[in-house]
């Protein structure tokens, strides 16, 4: 799945300084690999990997401007539902680091050449004197890539995350977002293969590991950690597609060569992308990202239940018992 020559203007770009400037907070500071950049990569590479080119991975259109998808991220409609800025690239002065082609950690390196997200965990503290706002919410979703990238220990991916998680509440961070694995056996560029068991089992170990983590962070650490069920979510589509407007989630929107996941040229969209589960081989469309971000914002910020009939009755009571005496009054 690697394109090389998008590796080497990676490292390049990152070589002669291409580092974050000084963020301001933001609300929302972001961590993890294509599901999440919003174009770091795009900055990185001055949009030569984003070329509208026969062989490029991510050509656009039709792919949307420096995002693996096509149109906004989860990550943007969060921040949108917070009533937050969208953090935006960490390259050009906003807070989202995420790097398409991220892994967790540095055991194996990314093909695609980006800061793991360890890396870009000390990339946002190193820019930020050290500090993270407790007032922020740092949000982090990787560990697809260690699998596709032969890091093939969903524990050691889940410890890279949590390790993670450590060193930000150390420097001040009191709330995360932690989202889970989606059952990367779904996706098209793995169902059906010889290699659709090995992803389940990954996918699924490494969510049963992140959530006993999660619980021993929350109590070690006093910080508040919400779990995005992302696994929870796509089991949802799949089994019911009609109930969130979908009607395609085995296929691509885009015609890709499904065992690169390397868009065909010249390029070939379905007429109703928003109906389908999948952009491309590994990559959900713009309208599933949406779906993620609502249930993210809903977990950070819950909507008030509204209050039970059992509370008003009481008050229906008493606007009946003055209303009567009043009209009593008016008699006499």
């Amino acid at each position: 799945m690697a394109a090389r020559p998008l590796a080497t203007i990676l490292v390049l770009a990152l070589s002669v300084g291409v580092t974050a400037p000084q963020c301001v907070q933001a609300g929302v500071v972001v961590f993890g690999d294509s599901l999440s950049d919003t174009g770091n990569v795009f900055a990185a590479s001055g949009g030569a990997a984003f070329a509208h080119a026969p062989g490029s991975r991510f050509p656009s259109p039709p792919f949307a401007s420096g995002v693996a998808s096509n149109g906004v991220l989860w990550v943007d409609v969060l921040a949108s539902r917070l009533g937050e800025t969208p953090p935006g690239p960490a390259l050009i002065g906003g807070t989202n680091y995420a790097f398409i082609g991220a892994m967790t950690g540095t055991q194996v390196s990314s093909p695609f050449g980006v800061p793991s997200m360890s890396e870009q965990v000390g990339l946002y503290l190193s820019s930020n004197a050290g500090v993270a706002p407790p007032d922020d919410i740092f949000a982090l979703w990787g560990g697809a890539n260690d699998f596709f990238f032969g890091q093939f220990d969903p524990g050691l991916a889940v410890s890279n995350l949590s390790d993670q998680i450590q060193l930000l509440a150390g420097a001040g961070a009191r709330e995360f977002l932690v989202a889970n694995l989606i059952p990367l056996s779904l996706t098209p560029s793995l169902a059906g293969t010889p290699t659709a068991a090995s992803a389940t089992a990954f996918s699924h170990a490494f969510n049963t590991t992140l959530a006993t983590e999660i619980g021993t962070l929350r109590t070690d650490l006093d910080v508040t950690i919400h779990e995005l069920d992302v696994a929870g979510l796509f089991e949802e589509v799949s089994s019911d597609p009609a109930a969130f407007g979908f009607t395609n989630t085995v296929d691509p929107a885009l015609h890709v060569e499904l065992s690169t996941s390397i868009p065909i040229f010249p390029y070939d969209v379905v007429g109703n992308p928003d109906e389908y589960l999948w952009w491309d081989g590994v990559h959900p469309t713009a309208a599933v990202q949406s779906l993620i971000g609502e249930r993210a914002a809903a977990l950070v910020r819950p909507v008030p239940e509204p209050a039970s009939a059992a509370i008003w009755i009481p008050v229906a009571l008493i606007y009946i018992i003055l209303v009567r005496r009043r009209l009593f009054v008016l008699r006499v």
